[in-house]
């Protein structure tokens, strides 16, 4: 995935959690929703700093999370202990950050449903087999698609290389487990894989715990849990957003090439504002778009015009011995020709005149594509609209077939 796109995204989601935990560090529980839904409940807000306690335990939190000493923090991840500390700080002294405006039981995750949905198994209906059918392969690959996109953007910060077919067997297998007890089905959690890897999970079995101290919260730890202050939770995952950021990225951005920049600018905006996955696929439109542009100017650049017996040194002496013979033009394609190259060459070769013959090279061309060809034989009409031969030396077999399949008279071929 190019670098502008990974960055961009990550940025975004950087961004994203920062905003989603602004009403929990702030104290203003009430306010939830998307990034422009905060926005728009915030702009209504007459004092941000009304809720002191919570300003306060966020700010505790964040200075223990930044400040936690290096050796405390090889034994206790720096956000669990924040988590403890903050938790055992509110539970203890709840009179210092507590009020009537607001209450304890504000401040913390409250109650937490407990117990596993009963066992079912599903219900065949042959009406409606086909929408289920449809339903499902949508889900399926758009949940696949997620998952992937996940795990990319995880080896990009791990720089290890996920195996696609145990990612998605692995979602398959849980997904139908998940539906013979009533649930819905899941998919790689990009925001959450990010804040699991930022944390240090590095490896399947951090997954893995994630999932059973879930389990274990659902079967009897919500009592537990429920004590857990909201401004703790959304101090730590304010440090995560932090470090998800592409800081590196963004100190450089005035010297990156411009469409680097611009890539990754357009992919952090619409991840924040609209979607993670169009943000993706609209960066990587871009860049695959960039790349074309680039990569048609060094094929253009390499096009090799000679007309007069100057330019023709490096021509062996058959092909000088027809330039030394005057009206001759020998043009020369290199390299692997491309749609976006195609128009170029049609309009490079136009402007050229002062010539009864014309030999098109296409020796150091490995493949072509059909547009390509398309241009090729547009030239061959240029030619014969001028009343000039053209003659097409040096395809190999593949160009060849391709040029013969649309219609290149085979007496041009040699």
């Amino acid at each position: 995935m190019p670098h502008p796109v990974t960055s961009g995204f990550m940025t975004g989601i950087g961004v994203i959690i920062i905003i989603l935990q602004i009403p929990q560090v702030l104290g203003l529980y009430e306010i939830k929703g998307s990034t422009m839904g905060i926005f728009s409940q915030l702009s209504g807000v007459e004092n941000y700093f009304a809720n002191t306690g919570a300003i306060t335990i966020a700010l505790i939190t964040l200075a223990v999370v930044y400040l936690l000493p290096k050796k405390i923090g090889k034994l206790i991840p720096a956000p669990l202990f924040a988590l403890i500390t903050g938790t055992l700080i509110l539970l203890f002294l709840p009179q210092y950050f507590s009020s009537t405006a607001e209450p304890l039981n504000s401040m913390i995750l409250g109650e937490i449903p407990t117990g596993l949905p009963s066992f079912q198994m599903p219900v065949w209906e042959s009406s409606i087999i086909l929408d289920m059918v449809a339903s499902g392969m949508m889900l399926a690959i758009l949940g696949s698609i997620d998952s992937l996109l996940t795990s990319l953007v995880s080896d990009e910060i791990t720089r290890t290389h996920h195996k696609s077919d145990r990612e998605l067997i692995g979602q398959g297998i849980g997904n139908t487990m998940s539906g013979l007890f009533g649930g819905l089905p899941g998919a790689g959690a990009t925001m959450r894989t990010m804040t699991n890897v930022k944390a240090g999970g590095l490896t399947p079995i951090s997954g893995a715990l994630h999932a059973v101290l879930l389990l274990a919260i659902v079967l009897g730890g919500a009592q537990y849990a429920q004590e857990i202050p909201l401004a703790v939770l959304g101090a730590i995952l304010v440090k995560v957003g932090t470090d998800i950021i592409d800081w590196e990225y963004l100190k450089g951005l005035m010297s990156t090439p411009k469409s680097g920049a611009l890539i990754m600018i357009v992919v952090l905006g619409v991840t924040v504002l609209y979607n993670l996955m169009a943000a993706v696929g609209i960066g990587l439109v871009m860049a695959s778009l960039i790349f074309l542009q680039r990569m048609t100017d060094v094929q253009l650049a390499s096009i090799v015009s000679v007309q007069t017996i100057e330019e023709a040194s490096h021509l062996d002496e058959a092909h000088q011995e027809l330039i030394r013979a005057g009206n001759t033009l020998f043009y020369q394609l290199n390299g692997p020709m491309s749609f976006g190259s195609a128009k170029g060459i049609v309009r490079d070769f136009s402007t050229k005149t002062n010539y009864n013959r014309a030999i098109l090279d296409l020796s150091n061309v490995p493949v072509i594509d059909y547009t390509t060809s398309r241009g090729i034989a547009e030239i061959c009409n240029i030619c014969i609209e001028k009343s000039a031969d053209i003659t097409i030396v040096g395809a190999n077999t593949k160009v060849r077939h391709f040029l013969e399949n649309i219609g290149i008279d085979k007496s041009l071929l040699t």
